[in-house]
């Protein structure tokens, strides 16, 4: 665990201001630029962080399991993901605090202007934004939430769906099935 700050201020270092008492561990401008996600590394599984939402001007910084009600605690590595063509954060989390169940997590979308969510799909896994912003990439199956059993070392098998977000409830399509 290393301490430090986070701080926000224009190109030549004008009007800084600093926004948190953490080293981030990752950052992500919206492609507005409004909006910066960002992540405190939790001194736990590796990639596990805790999600934050901040404004540009810095006038609001929140855990993104503050904004959605969604906690993303064991979600190692599966950072949230602007669109690169809409104010939209895409996320993953669960209902269910600190599940250890890998079916209790979802995709969903917030709404950068209003900040509401609204589920995307049940499928679970390493996701990505289509470059047109109209759907996204899963490859389901491919999420392991930690667990406090041994687990024996096996091939798991994934399947990669694309989730068109045109459609109304969104449309899932099978890519590719049987992906070790």
């Amino acid at each position: 665990y290393a301490e430090g700050e986070l701080w926000i201020a224009n190109l030549d270092g004008s009007d800084a201001q600093k926004l948190a008492d953490f080293i981030p561990f990752y950052t992500h401008w919206s492609m507005d630029g409004q909006w910066l996600a960002t992540g405190w590394a939790f001194p736990g599984l590796p990639g596990q962080a805790i999600h934050y939402l901040v404004a540009r001007d810095g006038s609001s910084i929140e855990t993104l399991q503050h904004i959605t009600g969604f906690d993303s605690f064991y979600l190692n590595g599966l950072f949230p993901q602007f669109s690169p063509t809409k104010p939209e954060l895409l996320i993953a989390g669960s209902e269910v605090y600190e599940s250890r169940d890998e079916n209790d997590y979802k995709l969903y979308i917030l709404d950068l202007n209003t900040l509401e969510s609204r589920l995307v799909t049940d499928r679970m896994g390493l996701f990505q934004w289509a470059d047109n912003g109209q759907g996204i990439y899963v490859l389901d199956g491919a999420f392991y939430p930690p667990s406090t059993e041994p687990v024996p070392f096996d091939m798991r098998e994934t399947n990669l769906y694309y989730i068109d977000l045109t459609q109304n409830p969104p449309q899932e399509y099978l890519i590719a099935s049987g992906i070790p």
